[in-house]
Formats: C-alpha cells, structure tokens, sequence
C-alpha cells in the first residue's frame, strides 16, 4: 500500500518542518514543492511558521530570482513582527544577505528605509543609504530596466537548424530563458532588432520578394507572425525587390531604420537607408546610401551614441578581384550620408563593425590568418588607426559566433572553435567578455547551450520580464505540469504531467500587405557627401561643435 503526502501552500511549511525533524523521505520533495510556489508561499499564513535556517537557504538561492526582492523584504517583515524579541536579531542577518540593488529606488525610500525594524539597525540602515546613494550616483538606473543581452542561434550546422534564444543578464552574469521560435530556417538571412517602446523583440526573415516578421513581446511572454511586403522604391521599377540587410531601432526617440538592397539588371545594386514605421511593416523616408556598379553586400550595421548610424559595405567591382569595404556615417538628426572610407582604403573584406562611446571599431580580413583593425573617431571625424596588424580588441576566435557591446565591454558567444584552418563541426557554450579599453578578457557564464550561427542584441528591458534564472523552479514546473497541488509518494516521485502547449506564432493573421512607402522621398543631390556646410554633418572635417559629456 502506498502512501501519498498532498501538498498544498498552506501546509507546505509544517510538512516541511515534519519531514526535517524525522529525516523523511518526503522532506527533499516538498523543499522542491516550496521552491516551485515560493511567490505564493512567503504570502501565506503558513510562512509566518518558517525555521531561520529554511529563510537563508531560499534567500541566497540563485535559481529562486523570480521571487522579487521587495516580496521577500515584506514576507520578513511579516515573519519577524510574530515575534520580535525572538526574532529581530535573525532579521538583520537575513537583511544583509538580501540584494537591495534588485528594489526600486521609491520602494527603498518608502518601505525600507522607514521600516522600524530597519532602523533599529545601524548596519541596515547604512546598507540601505548606500544603495539608494547608488541610484543618485547613476551606478544604478531608477526606469526599472536592466542590460540583457539576446542571443540566438541554432543547436547544429546541419539542416534542418531549430533555433534556440536566451537572456544573458549582465549585471547578475546568469542566463534567462525565451521562448524559442517554433520554426527552423537558415539564420543567414534573419535580421533582428528591439524596440524600446514596445519591449518587443523582431526577428525578420525573408523568402524571395515576401518578408516575414516574428515578434516577442516581452510583455505578453509570447510570439506573434505576420507576411508583409515593402513596397519598391518610388523611381525603380516594379519588379525589383528590397532586400533587408540590416535594421536599426534608436533606444531615444524610437527611430527605426531599414538598410537595404535593391539588386538591378546587368549586376548593378543600389543600398538605401529607410527610416520606417515602430512596427517595420512601412517606410516613410527613402535615402540612397551608395550606388554601385556590381553585386554589394550590407556587411554591418550600428548605431553609435544614439544619433549615428553607421553601415558597413563589401562591394565587388567587375573589373577588380578586390573586396572593398566601404563605411556611411549619417546623423539621424540629418539627411546627409557621408561616407567616411572616401579618402583612405579599408584592405581586405569588412568583418565586424561596432561603436563604442565616440569611436568606431572594425576588423577586415586579407585572408583566413590575418586580420586588420581600424578606428575612427566621430567626435574628431578623423581615422586614429588604420589598416593595423596589431590587435586593438580582442576579435572571436571562433567562426560564427555572435557578439554585442554593453557599456565599456564586448560580449563574445558561441560560433564553432578554430585551429589553423580547420573548422569544428560541433558548436561551443564558450562565453567571453573584453574589456574594449584594455584588452582585458574575463570568463562569464557560459552558454546554456552550446550554439553556432550565433547573433548577440543589447537591450534594456524591465527587470520583472527577465528575472526567471535559466534554471528557475518555478519556470521548470509550468512546464511539466506540476504547479498545482503535488502528490507523493515514497515509491514514485509523483504522477506524470500533463505537457503545456508549444507558444503559438501564430495568433496575428498572416496576411500579405502590400505597403506605401510614403510620399517623401530624398533625391540623390540631398544625400551627396559634396561640400555642403551643415555644421552638424561634418563628421569628416572635425569642426563639429558637439560638446562631450
């Protein structure tokens, strides 16, 4: 005959405190039952019954971040007025042990900082002044967001490749993770971007002359799918299709930008900056960014000090064997496109492109072992190096991987591992990030997944979206089914679950649209890079007036 336990939130605690006391069996599974509903335990009268012993352990548990620190402040607040004599000294204890950079700043003034529990301790009481110091420092931000980077990328290198997404959270170095999109394609031609004002992720593919956009919302925790087309370009024709190759959300003042490609006849190629709607279905503006005589390629694109944009190209000219790359800079405040590689040379094929405070980094490769480095600066509007052999950041040794800068450091992850000229198949969890100052390079967490074909995205999102560890109990048991009351028993380790449905990419009908692309269109002499005197886009003179802060 076996014998079942059933565990609920408001008995949990006392069987827990059974199953301690006798050494049961029981007592590992309802820890795990605790840990799975904590948000909803620490609210329940039961909580009020916890062991000191049990409070640390949940506290200083890194997998548990998705119960909010301010939940924890008031369950202990709650706990040690049960009984105060008994009680107070534990509290200070378990105080000092909770991160109160993970509160907001009006929480710390109005709850913490007035708790009388608090001030009766001077230790308390200076931990909490610092942390709130912090905020008015600008050490940490009070709009409730924190730097997440995204990375997606897929499992194998072989078709067909099921894409896999996390959260890197770069101030708690830990993993998140997203819901992954639940098709499989070939990331060469995905395009990612965020939108700040939405808090949503877009993934864009596109197929011959249909594009498609899958959408996160970091708010709803789902996915959405929708067929679009972009329209031509007003004085081509019809039948040539716009290629994405990059696209651009400003973080201030929500601009979103398009680089495109439009292949012609007799294997010319026109690349246009689009500045296009917050939902990337439309273009309201149209700028020609460089004209060519053969096939070129939209190698990279940034935006530097949020009012830069910067693209990176690799034309082929049909009379030349060469890679040439060429770099467009182009404030988002003018119309004016300058192209700042006009009067020097960038040898070999543009490989990366990334700004970091006023300058912008790039490395070319001449061939499979030698790559060179480049600086420009856009306050100065002047190249610092050129062409140099020597390493002015660490690059990634590993082929396809995927990277992202935040604040001073650059984030490297995954790709395949290189030695001499071979290639591994397998795909590596490998995480580094490099000080781009120093050259420093410091291990982070790596990868909860080894991956290839890798992309990395910096955003700023609300804490509340990200604050499930990669091994979050609470996450793990939605999954299975076991949130609900659980049963045990000693024999088994309990009934099997019900799977959750897959997130459904498809709850916004697919409809192909065909989409204005307004009535504004620049002409080509507006965009030349001639002598015009626009005092705000001489970023190659080095007159510009802009103060640095």
């Amino acid at each position: 005959m076996r014998e079942y336990v059933i565990t609920n939130e408001d008995n949990c605690i006392q069987l827990y405190a059974i199953s301690d006391m006798y050494n049961l069996k029981t007592k590992g599974f309802i820890l795990s039952y605790i840990k799975e509903r904590l948000d909803f335990v620490i609210k329940s009268k039961s909580a009020l019954e916890m062991k000191p012993d049990l409070i640390r352990s949940l506290i200083e548990d890194p997998v548990l971040s998705y119960v909010s620190r301010e939940d924890f402040f008031n369950f202990l607040s709650n706990w040690v007025n049960e009984d105060l004599e008994g009680r107070t000294e534990h509290f200070h204890d378990f105080f000092c042990s909770i991160d109160l950079e993970k509160m907001s700043l009006e929480f710390l003034k109005k709850d913490v900082q007035s708790s009388t529990v608090v001030t009766s301790s001077k230790l308390c009481v200076a931990k909490c002044k610092a942390n709130i110091k912090k905020f008015f420092r600008g050490e940490l931000c009070s709009d409730g967001k924190t730097d997440v980077i995204i990375v997606t990328g897929t499992i194998t290198n072989e078709y067909p490749r099921p894409m896999r997404v996390f959260g890197y959270i770069v101030a708690e170095n830990r993993w998140c993770a997203l819901p992954n999109i639940p098709l499989m394609f070939d990331l060469s031609d995905v395009k990612f971007a965020f939108s700040p004002a939405e808090n949503c992720l877009f993934v864009c593919t596109q197929d011959n002359e249909k594009h498609t956009k899958y959408k996160f919302d970091f708010n709803k925790q789902t996915w959405t799918k929708r067929a679009y087309k972009l329209s031509p370009i007003e004085e081509m024709s019809e039948s040539f299709n716009l290629w994405i190759g990059s696209i651009l959300i400003m973080e201030k003042g929500h601009k979103s930008y398009i680089v495109a490609k439009v292949v012609l006849e007799r294997g010319k190629s026109n690349v246009y900056l689009l500045e296009a709607t917050q939902e990337l279905t439309r273009y309201q503006k149209c700028s020609l960014v460089y004209e060519s005589h053969s096939i070129i390629n939209i190698k990279e694109a940034c935006v530097a000090r949020n009012k830069y944009i910067c693209i990176m190209l690799v034309d082929k000219y049909a009379s030349n064997t060469l890679l040439q790359t060429k770099v467009f800079v182009k404030k988002a405040s003018s119309r004016k496109l300058v192209e700042i590689t006009k009067e020097v040379s960038l040898k070999g094929e543009g490989a990366t492109l990334f700004a970091f405070h006023k300058k912008l980094y790039m490395t070319h490769k001449m061939d499979i072992n030698k790559v060179l480095h480049s600086v420009y600066d856009l306050f100065l509007g002047e190249w610092i190096n050129l062409n140099c052999e020597k390493p002015l950041f660490k690059p990634s040794s590993n082929e396809n991987s995927g990277w992202a800068t935040c604040k001073d450091r650059q984030y490297i992850f995954g790709g395949q591992k290189r030695r001499g000229k071979n290639v591994s198949q397998s795909p590596t969890d490998d995480s580094v990030a490099v000080d781009v100052t120093s050259g420093n390079t410091d291990e982070i967490a790596s990868l909860p997944t080894a991956l290839t074909n890798c992309s990395a995205l910096h955003v700023r999102v609300p804490q509340q979206y990200v604050r499930c560890h990669i091994n979050c109990p609470h996450c793990n048991a939605l999954a299975n089914g076991t949130s609900e009351n659980i049963s045990y028993s000693e024999s088994e380790s309990g009934s099997e679950s019900e799977s959750e449905d897959e997130i459904d990419s498809g709850s916004e009908s697919e409809s192909e649209d065909e989409i204005d692309s307004g009535s504004e269109s620049e002409s080509e002499d507006e965009i030349d890079s001639g002598s015009e005197n626009e005092s705000e886009d001489e970023i190659n003179s080095g007159s510009e007036g802009e103060s640095e802060h």
